[in-house]
Protein backbone atom coordinates (compact mmCIF):
# COMPACT_ATOMS: atom_id res chain seq x y z
CA UNK A 1 0.00 0.00 0.00
CA UNK A 2 1.37 3.39 -0.98
CA UNK A 3 1.20 6.21 1.56
CA UNK A 4 -0.15 9.55 0.36
CA UNK A 5 1.71 12.62 1.60
CA UNK A 6 0.37 16.17 1.89
CA UNK A 7 2.54 19.09 2.94
CA UNK A 8 5.29 16.72 4.09
CA UNK A 9 3.04 14.59 6.32
CA UNK A 10 1.15 11.37 5.71
CA UNK A 11 -2.32 12.42 4.52
CA UNK A 12 -4.17 11.00 7.56
CA UNK A 13 -1.84 12.90 9.92
CA UNK A 14 -2.20 16.09 7.85
CA UNK A 15 -6.00 15.97 7.99
CA UNK A 16 -5.91 15.45 11.76
CA UNK A 17 -3.55 18.41 12.24
CA UNK A 18 -5.58 20.58 9.87
CA UNK A 19 -8.78 19.94 11.82
CA UNK A 20 -7.00 20.59 15.13
CA UNK A 21 -5.58 23.90 13.88
CA UNK A 22 -8.88 25.06 12.47
CA UNK A 23 -10.80 24.15 15.61
CA UNK A 24 -8.35 26.12 17.76
CA UNK A 25 -8.26 29.37 15.76
CA UNK A 26 -10.31 32.22 17.15
CA UNK A 27 -12.12 34.54 14.77
CA UNK A 28 -10.43 37.65 16.21
CA UNK A 29 -6.87 36.31 15.73
CA UNK A 30 -4.19 37.62 13.40
CA UNK A 31 -2.00 34.79 12.12
CA UNK A 32 1.53 34.99 10.74
CA UNK A 33 2.38 32.14 8.35
CA UNK A 34 6.12 32.08 7.67
CA UNK A 35 6.99 30.05 4.61
CA UNK A 36 3.53 30.46 3.11
CA UNK A 37 4.58 28.85 -0.18
CA UNK A 38 1.78 29.22 -2.75
CA UNK A 39 -0.77 30.43 -0.21
CA UNK A 40 -2.84 27.30 0.38
CA UNK A 41 -2.31 27.36 4.14
CA UNK A 42 -3.01 31.10 4.54
CA UNK A 43 -6.22 30.65 2.54
CA UNK A 44 -7.27 27.82 4.83
CA UNK A 45 -6.39 29.78 7.97
CA UNK A 46 -8.24 32.83 6.64
CA UNK A 47 -11.51 30.89 6.82
CA UNK A 48 -11.27 31.17 10.62
CA UNK A 49 -8.99 34.12 11.49
CA UNK A 50 -9.66 37.80 11.01
CA UNK A 51 -6.32 38.43 9.28
CA UNK A 52 -3.51 36.26 7.92
CA UNK A 53 -0.05 37.45 6.89
CA UNK A 54 1.81 35.13 4.53
CA UNK A 55 5.58 35.55 4.38
CA UNK A 56 7.50 33.86 1.57
CA UNK A 57 11.05 34.45 0.35
CA UNK A 58 10.47 33.36 -3.27
CA UNK A 59 8.83 36.01 -5.50
CA UNK A 60 7.36 33.38 -7.84
CA UNK A 61 5.49 31.74 -4.96
CA UNK A 62 4.22 35.07 -3.64
CA UNK A 63 2.89 35.91 -7.12
CA UNK A 64 1.21 32.50 -7.34
CA UNK A 65 -0.29 32.92 -3.86
CA UNK A 66 -1.68 36.34 -4.75
CA UNK A 67 -3.12 34.99 -7.98
CA UNK A 68 -4.55 31.67 -6.78
CA UNK A 69 -5.17 32.07 -3.04
CA UNK A 70 -6.20 35.65 -2.38
CA UNK A 71 -8.84 36.64 0.12
CA UNK A 72 -9.75 40.02 1.59
CA UNK A 73 -8.20 39.06 4.94
CA UNK A 74 -4.85 37.77 3.59
CA UNK A 75 -1.76 39.87 2.93
CA UNK A 76 1.30 38.31 1.29
CA UNK A 77 4.85 39.62 1.63
CA UNK A 78 7.95 38.61 -0.28
CA UNK A 79 10.63 38.89 2.37
CA UNK A 80 13.37 37.01 4.16
CA UNK A 81 11.58 35.71 7.27
CA UNK A 82 14.76 35.91 9.33
CA UNK A 83 14.78 39.70 8.96
CA UNK A 84 11.06 40.34 9.53
CA UNK A 85 11.30 43.77 7.94
CA UNK A 86 7.54 43.87 7.42
CA UNK A 87 7.16 44.28 11.20
CA UNK A 88 8.53 47.81 10.91
CA UNK A 89 5.57 48.99 8.85
CA UNK A 90 2.71 46.79 10.08
CA UNK A 91 1.10 46.69 13.49
CA UNK A 92 0.39 43.35 15.13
Amino acid sequence: MQMVWLNGLPSKQWHTLKEWFLSNIHSNWTILDIGSNDGKMPKLLATKASLVYGIEIWPQLVAKAKQENSEANIQYFCENPTRLQFLTYHNF
